[in-house]
């Protein structure tokens, strides 16, 4: 994640997709869809020709950036430079403090959830995240995320605030990306 080209020459552009307009923050950039779709299509590559260790390595890729857009503020291209700065990576700091709390548990993925096609199993879980992006960013979260430089009261707002949906997501996300690898095994798995 922290080299070329998977950073994007510390942009992180091509880990954003906004589902409303196909695009990512910086104009003609890569995007999310493109380039997980890519390094799907390159895990499945691999893999038939017996790389196993280049395969996994682009599945793990390809699911890096599946995970992105399953959260609210890649897919509303809402980066850590967006107002209040610092709130995007403070807030996925704060998520790897909750996610043991919110792990699924009955097995249910997201089986045959949107086709074949990896593009659209992307879009469709930025869809989704898109949709929950008010419940993270909003006025109240935002404006508590800067008074919580100075107050710890106002940090446990914050975060308060978004547990809720953060749980949601973190849900969701489980159950796409199960669906996502099966996908991968029934597109290139020996049968």
């Amino acid at each position: 994640d922290y080299e070329n080209p998977y950073y994007d020459n510390s942009t992180f552009a091509s880990h954003f997709y906004d589902p409303d307009n196909g695009k990512t923050y910086i104009p003609f950039a890569k995007q999310a869809k493109e380039t997980g779709a890519k390094y799907f299509k390159l895990a499945g590559e691999s893999y038939k020709n017996k790389d196993m260790k280049q395969a996994f390595f682009y599945l793990g890729l390809s699911l890096h950036y599946l995970g992105d857009v399953n959260q609210p503020m890649h897919a509303a291209n809402f980066t850590n430079l967006s107002y209040p700065q610092g709130f995007h990576s403070k807030y996925e700091n704060f998520v790897d403090t909750i996610k043991d709390n919110h792990k699924v548990t009955d097995g249910n993925g997201y089986w045959n959830w949107k086709g074949t096609n990896p593009e659209d199993w992307i879009h469709g879980a930025a869809v989704v995240a898109k949709q929950d992006y008010s419940g993270i960013v909003n006025d109240n979260t935002k404006d508590w995320f800067v008074k919580a430089a100075v107050s710890q009261e106002y940090a446990d707002k914050w975060r308060a605030e978004v547990t809720p949906m953060t749980g949601k997501r973190l849900m969701d996300a489980q159950r796409v990306t199960a669906g996502y690898i099966q996908l991968w095994f029934d597109t290139y798995g020996d049968r």
